[in-house]
């Protein structure tokens, strides 16, 4: 049963495929370059915490009675899976999870993430010199 009712056509390939349209998510963001794009080891570690703290001031704006009420919902799990091309030389790929604040469907996390984009921090150029949001 548990199968009949998961298994529906997405309307688009992207994390909606495992988290259906009206029904409660965890938030989960993932933080990449293109592959041509390289970073050391150091501005990993200064992207990530820096992104922890946007995220924590986002849920604060956006959902202040959840801060409130468990102030762990400012918290992220980070597995960093950025790839190695040589001594300290990395292409980005960090996937962070908000595991103790719940939205009510992935509609919810639109927003969030169009806030968390502005944010300059999270910006770079590409090798044709387009700007680009992690």
């Amino acid at each position: 049963e548990f199968v009949a009712l998961t298994l529906r056509a997405a309307p688009e390939r992207t994390f909606r495929e495992v988290v259906r349209e009206g029904r409660p998510c965890k938030a989960y963001f993932v933080l990449e370059t293109d592959p041509l794009h390289r970073l050391g080891r150091t501005r990993i570690y200064m992207l990530r915490a820096r992104f922890e703290s946007i995220w924590a001031e986002t849920v604060d704006a956006l959902w202040p009675e959840a801060a409130a009420e468990n102030p762990r919902v400012r918290e992220l799990v980070c597995v960093d899976a950025s790839k190695s091309f040589g001594p300290n030389i990395y292409r980005l790929r960090l996937r962070f999870v908000a595991p103790w604040l719940t939205v009510p469907s992935p509609a919810h996390l639109a927003p969030v993430a169009a806030r968390l984009a502005a944010h300059n921090e999270l910006c770079y150029k590409t090798v044709k010199g387009a700007v680009r949001s992690l």
